[in-house]
């Protein structure tokens, strides 16, 4: 075993299950275990001198919260990190990223000036025949593919936007260059199945979990700026919704 493990003592009145959890998580956190699956559930019982039964709670009670995931046929590994994208102010992937820490970056697949179809014209409060401006971007964190992004902006506001760097924040884009003002936003969730092309973009299986999410952006009179689409690895995203309130709106989904 690894010397760069913390020692396991064993302590009085705390579950013995509870400190071999505890053990297992500053294990994680030193990285002991980044590129190699943990010990079996034998090897840990032998080497730290507990039951398998005391083992195997430990890590059944990780993998259900989260830190550790099992692979048929390969072991138990240490479970990805999944970047949080708080749903409580308006910023961008950009910003996100860069406060958690990660480096982040964007490959753009496709963009185009186009008349606004029938959903998204409704959304931005366009006529059919307005202009938008669609951007579909790969969002990568720290290299990794973790976000297929299509956005709509409304062109009329953002003349010339394809001709602007887009593989930086479009949100900087928006505020510095159009001196638009991102004042608030309604944003949707659901988990979805990806669709093959969304599939491709993330390096992914067709048919993975992925939580999609609509967002409309408008400035402080209300008139919509962005409707964005985005499709999040459900292994590597998480959502954070601040909750203020004791009486909330629930609209069901037409099917």
């Amino acid at each position: 075993m690894s010397s760069k493990l913390p020692v396991f003592n064993v302590r009085k009145h705390v579950a013995l299950h509870d400190q071999l959890k505890d053990w297992i998580r500053k294990g994680i956190h030193k990285g002991i275990w980044d590129d190699s699956p943990l010990p079996s559930e034998r090897t840990l019982s032998e080497q730290l001198e507990v039951s398998r039964a005391t083992v195997r709670l430990a890590m059944s009670e990780l993998e259900r919260e989260g830190w550790l995931e099992k692979h048929h046929g390969r072991g138990t590994f240490v479970a990805p990190h999944k970047l949080e994208q708080p749903l409580v102010w308006v910023s961008s992937f950009t910003e996100n990223m860069t406060r958690a820490g990660v480096q982040p970056s964007s490959k753009i697949l496709k963009t185009k000036v186009l008349k606004a179809p029938g959903h998204i014209a409704a959304m931005l409060q366009l006529k059919p025949d307005d202009w938008v401006a669609m951007i579909t971007r790969v969002r990568l964190a720290n290299g990794l593919p973790i976000i297929v992004e299509q956005s709509y902006i409304n062109y009329a506001l953002t003349p010339q936007l394809l001709e602007q760097d887009l593989s930086k924040s479009l949100y900087a884009i928006l505020r510095n260059a159009y001196r638009l003002k991102l004042h608030s936003g309604e944003e949707t969730l659901e988990v979805l199945k990806a669709e093959n092309w969304v599939a491709r973009a993330l390096s992914i299986a067709k048919g993975e979990p992925l939580l999609y999410t609509e967002r409309v952006v408008t400035d402080p009179k209300g008139l919509p700026i962005e409707f964005a689409q985005r499709y999040s690895r459900a292994d590597l995203c998480k959502f954070r919704v601040k909750l203020v309130g004791a009486m909330a709106d629930f609209t069901l989904k037409d099917t």
